[in-house]
């Protein structure tokens, strides 16, 4: 979602928030103390620049905050998370394909 604000198309705002609060949920369960106040610092910047217009910031945060966690996933009990995001992608599950539908083209799939 942050490449098509970036890219300035439209994203239902509540649908970013159905996106955020599964990362809420999930991605901080398994970050080690040091790497969890960065990544929770970054998270509530990108839930704040979510509200926001113009939305640069988003794309800012967003960059940043997917890239640190790309490296602490990379780097850490990745087991555990695979096994919280299979279980929160089944409670989401509706969701993530109502949310599919929406932003991805067909030639992408």
């Amino acid at each position: 979602m942050g490449d098509r604000v970036e890219n300035r198309h439209d994203i239902d705002g509540e649908d970013l928030q159905v996106v955020l609060g599964f990362m809420d949920e999930v991605a901080h369960r398994c970050l080690a103390a040091g790497r969890l106040d960065k990544a929770q610092s970054l998270f509530l910047q990108l839930r704040r620049a979510s509200r926001l217009d113009p939305a640069d910031e988003f794309v800012v945060v967003s960059r940043l905050y997917t890239s640190l966690l790309a490296d602490i996933f990379h780097g850490d009990c990745l087991e555990q998370i695979e096994l919280d995001i299979r279980e929160a992608a089944r409670r989401h599950a509706h969701l993530f394909h109502r949310l599919e539908s929406k932003y991805t083209s067909p030639h992408c799939i």
